[in-house]
């Protein structure tokens, strides 16, 4: 099910061939995605040459970027406004 030829590629095995925009969201407390996973393709970005790559973390937020204690409780809550109002801005930034 998982062969070599069946996978997509990583995150990482993309970033040189991604010269768009990318907007990185990502809870700190995310049951499903190390933040550090999100660091990593942030800076894998980087070193391909992407100049338009923006990483936000946010700390008590999980994977739906809703409001979480700590990763074990992590339960899909409603996103919290602080990422909807940062994707809106930068989407508004990069229409022009």
């Amino acid at each position: 099910m998982y062969a070599p030829a069946t996978t997509l590629p990583t995150l990482g095995e993309l970033a040189p061939d991604l010269k768009l925009p990318v907007l990185i969201l990502q809870g700190k407390n995310d049951g499903n995605i190390d933040p550090a996973a999100a660091q990593r393709w942030n800076a894998a970005l980087g070193t391909a040459g992407n100049t338009d790559h923006t990483l936000k973390l946010y700390a008590g937020l999980g994977h739906s970027l809703g409001p979480v204690k700590d990763i074990t409780l992590d339960n899909f809550a409603p996103m919290a406004r602080g990422p909807m109002n940062d994707m809106a801005a930068w989407l508004q930034a990069h229409m022009r």
